[in-house]
């Protein structure tokens, strides 16, 4: 498969976000543009195969996991991308775990960001730049549990992944999220 073929494929099963007249329902709920947060294209990369992935648990269907691996390894390589859809997964599966309530998405390719993804990235900046009270607290955030440990562990390998080959640590977190939106959108 080309690298155009695995482009399309892989954005033919992302919604693309339209703000002009026709507003999709994340702009509609007022939820911040995600390039308002400086995500490094690695970043950007990671939300939407976490997006794929999430949709592959919320509707049983493969393709949503054959997108994200496509996603990735057009963005990343076949090395990095395959790696980063494991360690993806991994954290998908500790969150399902650990977390006691629903996560909240977007659908891949939507230009906004929900809370809980953002409260996500930012585990992970923080996981990278240091593991204190801010990293516990967002931790908390991500889990809505005190049990975590397994969560936590992911959150970190994950970090250690995207980080770890060399990217400054000055990449400030994103900023608390304005508001609460409890409702999956898309």
């Amino acid at each position: 498969m080309s690298d155009a073929d695995r482009q399309n494929r892989s954005s033919s099963s992302s919604a693309d976000c339209d703000d002009s007249d026709n507003l999709c329902a994340a702009a509609k709920a007022g939820l911040p543009k995600r390039s308002s947060f400086a995500f490094s294209a690695r970043e950007d990369t990671t939300l939407d195969v976490f997006r794929f992935l999430l949709a592959t648990i919320s509707t049983a269907d493969a393709h949503h996991w054959n997108s994200a691996l496509d996603y990735a390894e057009y963005h990343l390589g076949e090395e990095k991308g395959a790696a980063l859809v494991m360690r993806a997964t991994q954290l998908v599966r500790a969150l399902l775990n650990q977390r006691r309530r629903p996560f909240n998405f977007l659908t891949s390719g939507c230009s906004h960001i929900c809370e809980d993804e953002l409260t996500l990235m930012t585990a992970l900046r923080i996981a990278h730049t240091g593991l204190g009270p801010h990293f516990q607290d967002a931790i908390g955030r991500v889990a809505q549990s005190d049990e975590n440990a397994r969560l936590r562990m992911q959150i970190i390998q994950l970090s250690d992944f995207l980080y770890g080959d060399g990217r400054p640590s000055e990449t400030p977190a994103p900023g608390v999220f304005p508001v609460t939106h409890n409702a999956t959108l898309h």
